[in-house]
């Protein structure tokens, strides 16, 4: 089957089959009714490159990781040899929704954990989008291809939700019990003649979100 055809006058060259070669040496004849001449002319494919998988999906519970695990792997591959610029492949991973430096990608694949990712969780965070490219070198046009990447979050959300509360609760609590001494030596002070904090006046209870009045 021929992979490639030329026009029969213009001498233009297209594809006319599957490549599956990275290299066709190609002879070409010129006739002009008498004579005719042979050249021979090299052409270089770049194949783009193909992930095994559509979709990267992790899960990770942040109690039991630390920095440095691997949360799991990719493979990227390329029809054109290794030691060629066409065939060298770089991989590079882009988080969407959270700062890219709390995960990474490894030349081989694997993706690795580079941040706490108990303090994403605290944050709220439960779900990170992101998106890994593999790039070649080819030239004088690199190919690339995509793949979309979502890791879960687990483990502590319950945890740092109640103790965030707690201490906001606390917070709140001492600062209208200072407010309440600071009310009561105004009172001895002036002889009887409250003077109240404003803070006093009205405050949200972190806690059960209702609104607390003190009487004047």
């Amino acid at each position: 089957m021929t992979v490639f055809q030329i026009h029969p006058t213009l001498g233009n060259l297209s594809v006319s089959g599957v490549l599956t070669d990275e290299r066709y040496l190609i002879v070409v004849a010129a006739y002009n009714g008498e004579a005719s001449t042979t050249t021979v002319t090299t052409v270089y494919i770049n194949f783009r490159p193909v992930f095994a998988s559509s979709r990267f999906e992790a899960t990770v519970n942040v109690s039991d990781v630390a920095v440095g695990d691997s949360i799991g792997a990719v493979s990227c591959t390329d029809k054109n040899s290794r030691d060629t610029l066409n065939g060298n492949l770089t991989l590079q991973l882009e988080l969407l929704n959270v700062n890219s430096s709390y995960f990474s990608i490894m030349p081989n694949g694997t993706v690795v954990i580079n941040g706490d990712p108990r303090s994403l969780l605290a944050l709220g965070y439960s779900s990170i989008r992101g998106y890994i490219n593999c790039t070649d070198q080819g030239e004088p046009e690199s190919l690339s291809s995509t793949l979309m990447v979502s890791i879960s979050l687990q483990g502590m959300l319950f945890y740092y939700t109640v103790m965030i509360s707690c201490i906001i609760y606390v917070c709140v609590f001492y600062m209208n019990y200072v407010c309440v001494y600071l009310d009561y030596m105004n009172y001895i002070a002036s002889s009887g003649s409250m003077n109240y904090c404003s803070c006093l006046h009205a405050y949200t209870d972190p806690i059960s979100g209702l609104s607390r009045h003190h009487d004047q």
